[in-house]
């Protein structure tokens, strides 16, 4: 695939199991631990193709990084993946796409959605 993706999640397990999902794949994966230190790594790295983050995280959470994102001209066009828990399911949709994601995924995400995300937002 050749893409490479910011995993930014405050769980090190969680971000470890989708980094290794994704470079089972052949996806490049850097990571962050909340949505402060991701969007600093993404103002100082020009070759993300995409972001997975995690909704609910300390110091910034998920929707507030994407709002951030958006913000910035430099930063509004990466498509984002926001991983939410099950409950409560229908609120946290309505955060995150009102923020601007491209999608959200069930946590724990599959290796399948994974793929679906990153085949559909890859950079040609």
């Amino acid at each position: 695939m050749g893409s490479k993706v910011l995993v930014v999640d405050d769980s090190k397990a969680s971000r470890e199991k989708l980094v290794t999902q994704l470079e089972k794949n052949g996806v490049s994966a850097a990571q962050a631990v909340n949505g402060e230190e991701g969007i600093k790594y993404l103002e100082q790295c020009d070759n993300i193709d995409m972001v997975f983050v995690d909704a609910e995280m300390h110091v910034m959470d998920g929707v507030s990084m994407v709002l951030e994102m958006k913000k910035d001209p430099k930063l509004n066009k990466i498509p984002v993946i926001m991983i939410i828990n099950i409950d409560p399911v229908a609120q946290t949709i309505g955060k995150v796409m009102f923020a601007g994601a491209n999608g959200f995924m069930l946590n724990p995400p599959t290796e399948g959605g994974i793929n679906d995300f990153v085949n559909r937002f890859s950079a040609s």
